[in-house]
């Protein structure tokens, strides 16, 4: 009998041991380091450790070290130089900060003192976003394809090198029906990408499966993408409560579009990342109105954080219009960008991960 008791309490201690070495090692701390009020809608970008807010109401973009504004540039609303109507994303190279406005179809270049200096324009390639420049010529962007045929039409959403004028290379893409009979259709793959300093990671929503491709001398070494992250998951199933989520942050038409939703709701959401940690930013608790991001570092999970749902998460798709999802991994730093509904305010928020 004493030996089935002491074979039982090792059993157990052994059991705690290992359950406490998991979770030391699964273990993240996230901190609030910053947040930052607006009275209206806003998108910001993460340029050499600056902080780069687009006010599009009032036409200014301001820029931050931490709480402290140090310069606002007062733009206009048009097509001239110096003039913007979507700014979607600002590219940091060694002599410059290149603005891209996806309606104008055009890059802005400043100098790294923020004075404007020239503007480029490109090609129409769909609905185009540049991640990065390779050189005076090309670019690692994300762009859209359309097929129309009698009953709709197909989306093909890709990410490669283009230049100037044409694509020069497909990485990846992935494409579906996009509207069927006058039903937009959300039950496809949407396209996720993220770009670290030395790693191009992207996958598909509906699968928590992540690929990534390294860089260098910032080419794309096509030849040598993997599956770099994969994990379980317990699917959840779509209901009305994730369809009326978007009408907390939009007005609901009177007459609301026709959409196909998935059976269940897509595992993931965005991915962020930085030279050795990267972060899945995963749907599992939209229904909560919170999110979850599960964390890896050289592609081993370390953790995960739940914080409030962003603000694009409301729309629980990644935005084929590519318009940024609010949330930005660099280095041990997340910033993350939320609307207050009880307050009517939007957020950006900095945080700091401890691991």
């Amino acid at each position: 009998m004493k030996i089935k008791k002491t074979t039982l309490t090792i059993k157990i201690c052994l059991a705690v041991l290992l359950f406490s070495i998991y979770y030391h090692q699964h273990a993240i701390e996230i901190t609030k380091s910053m947040e930052l009020d607006f009275e209206t809608e806003t998108s910001f970008f993460v340029v050499d450790d600056s902080l780069a807010v687009w006010d599009s109401a009032n036409l200014e973009l301001s820029i931050f070290k931490d709480k402290l504004l140090v310069k606002k540039l007062k733009l206009n609303k048009g097509e001239g130089p110096r003039d913007f109507r979507v700014m979607s994303n600002i590219i940091s190279t060694k002599k410059h900060f290149i603005i891209w406005d996806h309606i104008l179809r055009r890059y802005s270049f400043y100098s790294k003192d923020w004075k404007f200096e020239k503007i480029k324009r490109i090609a129409t390639l769909g609905f185009f976003y540049p991640l990065a420049v390779v050189d005076d010529s090309h670019y690692l962007a994300m762009w859209n394809n359309f097929e129309k045929h009698k009953k709709g039409s197909t989306i093909y959403q890709n990410v490669g090198i283009v230049d100037d004028n044409k694509v020069t290379k497909v990485l990846h893409k992935v494409g579906g029906p996009f509207n069927e009979k006058g039903i937009l259709n959300y039950d496809r793959p949407h396209l996720i990408v993220s770009l670290s300093a030395n790693k191009l990671y992207f996958a598909g929503n509906q699968e928590y499966k992540v690929y990534m491709a390294p860089l260098k001398k910032n080419k794309i070494l096509f030849k040598k993408a993997k599956k770099c992250i994969e994990r379980k998951y317990i699917p959840c199933k779509w209901d009305s409560q994730c369809t009326n989520l978007q009408w907390i942050v939009s007005r609901k038409p009177q007459k609301p579009q026709k959409i196909k939703y998935p059976e269940n709701i897509p595992p993931i959401f965005a991915i962020v990342s930085s030279d050795e940690l990267t972060g899945v930013v995963t749907n599992e608790l939209i229904l909560q109105e919170k999110t979850k991001i599960d964390f890896f570092k050289n592609n081993q999970y370390v953790g995960s954080c739940k914080i409030p749902i962003l603000y694009m998460q409301y729309y629980v798709f990644p935005s084929w219009l590519y318009f940024t999802p609010g949330i930005v991994l660099d280095g041990n730093t997340l910033y993350t960008y939320h609307y207050l509904k009880n307050e009517e305010i939007y957020k950006i928020i900095k945080w700091k991960i401890k691991i």
